[in-house]
């Protein structure tokens, strides 16, 4: 497995938050990390990210433990946090620099990808220059420079409006499968959990647990036609059951 989680537990002020997390991530997959909010998600990923140290428990990436530090695994938050007083391009090859690359490679390097990543011709543009969905583009192209293997992303389409969101998961599950990312995603939402992933994580309770895990299986159909089909159904109310909504 490309990230694992192994027997987790963190407390803050002595009030325990998150107990025994386990879960792993494999090339290529796409995780949701699906629960009501206060059940220590975020914290679980700034564990993951090395922001954070465990009170117990390990993180793993290809076998190599990396538990308490930053730098391994990309992290992207809700808000896209582009500097606005900078270009896309910038923007974008900001991870670069930070690790020591000079700006004008730093740049040819980043502005390699713009096409993959939708964003051809807005390099000199401003972020205030973009759409909602182009920002989180280009937002995702900084994170996959910062690493290139495993990336969390704690609920990156939430403020977008549902077109643009389900353009955006589309384009994303097509990029994820070309470039072979992990991604491991925290969302608050069933329908984009079941859109996305290979496999559901639910996390209840407090502290928070890992209560059960969903294996997607969509049997060959395109994602419109899963969507309609009684196992999304299924999938959906064996959900809402398990967080009792």
């Amino acid at each position: 497995m490309k990230l694992q989680a192994c027997r987790i537990c963190q407390s803050y002020h002595g009030l325990p938050v998150i107990q025994d997390i386990d879960l792993e991530v494999d090339e290529g997959e796409v995780v949701s990390l699906l629960g009501p909010s206060g059940v220590g998600k975020t914290t679980l990923f700034n564990i993951l990210s090395g922001i954070d140290k465990p009170d117990s428990g390990q993180v793993l990436i290809d076998d190599e433990d990396m538990t308490g530090q930053a730098g391994r695994v990309s992290y992207m938050l809700q808000k896209d946090l582009l500097f606005e007083y900078k270009t896309v391009i910038d923007n974008v090859a900001l991870p670069l620099i930070i690790k020591g690359v000079k700006k004008d490679e730093a740049r040819k390097e980043a502005l390699a990808h713009f096409d993959q990543f939708g964003l051809q011709g807005t390099d000199k543009f401003y972020p205030n220059q973009l759409s909602g969905g182009m920002r989180q583009r280009a937002a995702l192209l900084r994170t996959y420079l910062f690493s290139q293997d495993v990336t969390l992303l704690d609920e990156p389409f939430s403020s977008l409006d549902a077109i643009t969101k389900r353009q955006m998961h589309q384009w994303y599950l097509e990029i994820i499968h070309t470039l072979q990312m992990a991604t491991l995603l925290i969302t608050h939402d069933i329908d984009e959990a079941l859109r996305l992933s290979d496999r559901i994580y639910l996390m209840t309770g407090k502290p928070g647990r890992i209560t059960d895990m969903l294996t997607i299986r969509r049997n060959g159909r395109s994602e419109g036609a899963f969507e309609t089909s009684p196992e999304f159904m299924a999938y959906k109310i064996k959900i809402l059951d398990a967080l009792k909504c």
